[in-house]
């Protein structure tokens, strides 16, 4: 496990090919962070002003050629509605039945340069789309890139399920476009060594410790880094697992 900021291990990972979309979901949203200091990592991450006002027009500039190809979900119960967003970007807030929208993916298509070959880049974590989330907490993600010819099962399928999950609740283009994409890979054989859950909502939703017994046995170490579960002894979650 190496330690860097969400910003780093972000850039690091697209390296010097071009964002053709990118999707993420958070919890809470701090729409000026994600602006001023998101957008440009997805943009290339060209030289721009430390002035704010002036790094704003810059990135206007810059997403006229980015119109439909970016989209945010959020939680729509703990946005600030004080922290109204600037830019041409889908920004899609959500209600899910009783819950709260808590899961924290991005998924992004990206293509080489030289031989135009596409790729979905899935990452997962603990990190909202905040600047404590990406800069300052003790955060965990995961990246996982999936290409025509490499496309585990065990995570192309439930990304899919995700991807439509968004799309019925809160249709984007974006969505459509990175759908477009993911079907037309081929699933290929799981990865034993990752595995992607989304619970998504309703029946049919696979429980997050029934996902877990299938991953493992009952010999091997299960290390659990999360802020989720209850700090009670007596959780059914906790003890499930």
């Amino acid at each position: 496990m190496k330690a860097m900021t969400i910003s780093e291990a972000f850039r690091a990972v697209i390296g010097e090919r071009e964002v053709m979309q990118a999707f993420f979901s958070t919890y809470s949203f701090e729409p000026d962070f994600f602006e001023l200091e998101v957008l440009p990592l997805l943009l290339g991450n060209p030289a721009l002003s430390s002035n704010e006002t002036i790094r704003y027009y810059q990135l206007q500039s810059l997403m006229r050629n980015h119109i439909g190809r970016l989209a945010v979900v959020y939680d729509l119960d703990v946005f600030d509605p004080q922290l109204a967003p600037r830019l041409e970007v889908d920004y899609l807030p959500m209600r899910v039945g009783g819950a709260c929208q808590h899961a924290k993916l991005m998924v992004l298509v990206v293509r080489e340069r030289k031989s135009e070959q596409l790729s979905i880049i899935l990452g997962a974590g603990s990190f909202n789309l905040t600047k404590a989330g990406w800069w300052e907490n003790l955060e965990v993600g995961h990246w996982v890139e999936l290409s025509q010819g490499s496309a585990p099962g065990n995570i192309h399928k439930p990304l899919l399920d995700s991807l439509h999950f968004y799309q019925s609740q809160t249709p984007t283009p974006v969505l459509e476009a990175i759908l477009a994409v993911a079907d037309s890979f081929e699933a290929t054989a799981d990865d034993p060594s990752c595995a992607f859950y989304f619970s998504g909502s309703g029946a049919g939703r696979t429980q997050f410790d029934t996902f877990i017994a299938e991953q493992t046995n009952a010999d091997a170490p299960i290390e659990v880094i999360s802020p989720f579960f209850a700090a009670e002894g007596d959780n059914q979650v906790i003890i499930n697992l």
